[in-house]
């Protein structure tokens, strides 16, 4: 009787990336950092996935994000730019290789402000009273309260009669 010889192919898989730090490096771009997936096949690049998200974003539903970005198998970071500043992100890893790829855990990051800095002018209207304006205060969410700190410099002037 005839045997017939079975190939079996095994197909090796690149690890899952371990997502580390997202770093906000200006108002509307971070820094998506992640560790390289320990054993497997060899990472051959990465697509970071980002959208605005919430505590109920799945992993499944991160590839149908609305934006990602390619890099390098030899890259652990990536500069995301033009994001909304004070929203919530959904960052996802994923590594490819050759045949399959596999996807790191969601983290998520909320977008802070820009600048809190705001123009402050002050002007004597008394010896003992003071207006102090500011700009509108942009910040992300309602405002409780602001402080308004100052200090008083005196200088002696001296008057020769």
């Amino acid at each position: 009787h005839d045997q017939s010889d079975t190939i079996i192919d095994f197909v090796i898989v690149a690890g899952s990336p371990t997502l580390l730090l997202v770093v906000q490096t200006s108002a509307t771009s971070v820094i998506v950092e992640w560790s390289q997936p320990s054993g497997g096949a060899t990472v051959t690049g990465y697509v970071v996935h980002y959208s605005h998200g919430d505590s109920n974003t799945t992993k499944s539903n991160m590839t149908d994000s609305t934006a990602s970005k390619s890099v390098p198998g030899s890259s652990t970071h990536a500069l995301i730019t033009n994001l909304t500043e004070c929203y919530n992100y959904t960052f996802s890893v994923e590594a490819t290789s050759e045949h399959l790829s596999r996807m790191s855990k969601i983290f998520i990051f909320k977008l802070g402000e820009s600048d809190l800095s705001v123009n402050v002018t002050a002007e004597a209207v008394s010896s003992t009273v003071i207006s102090v304006q500011w700009d509108h205060l942009r910040a992300c969410g309602p405002v409780s309260h602001l402080s308004v700190k100052f200090s008083v410099k005196y200088t002696a002037v001296s008057v020769l009669l």
